[in-house]
């Protein structure tokens, strides 16, 4: 569900708030900051659903520039995760 369909406003937040308030959720972002090392700090939540095809569909059919989109909280069971 978009922020927006559940009557907000998506406004910038940081990671540290985005992973409080969405925490076991998949997040599609947009207008992120980057840190020192390119890792994101913070961004616009547009939507945010456990169920990660929802937010791929969203993610695919938007025209946002940089679209992002991540889990946050602890990967569950069966996805895996490495660093690049």
């Amino acid at each position: 569900m978009t922020v927006r369909e559940k009557g907000g406003v998506a406004m910038f937040k940081s990671m540290h708030e985005i992973e409080q308030e969405y925490d076991g959720n998949w997040v599609f972002m947009v207008n992120c900051k980057k840190g020192e090392y390119s890792n994101i700090i913070g961004g616009e939540v547009i939507a945010a659903d456990k169920d990660k095809a929802i937010i791929i569909e969203l993610w695919g059919n938007s025209d946002y520039d940089e679209p992002y989109f991540r889990y946050v909280g602890s990967l569950p069971d069966g996805i895996g995760g490495y660093l690049l």
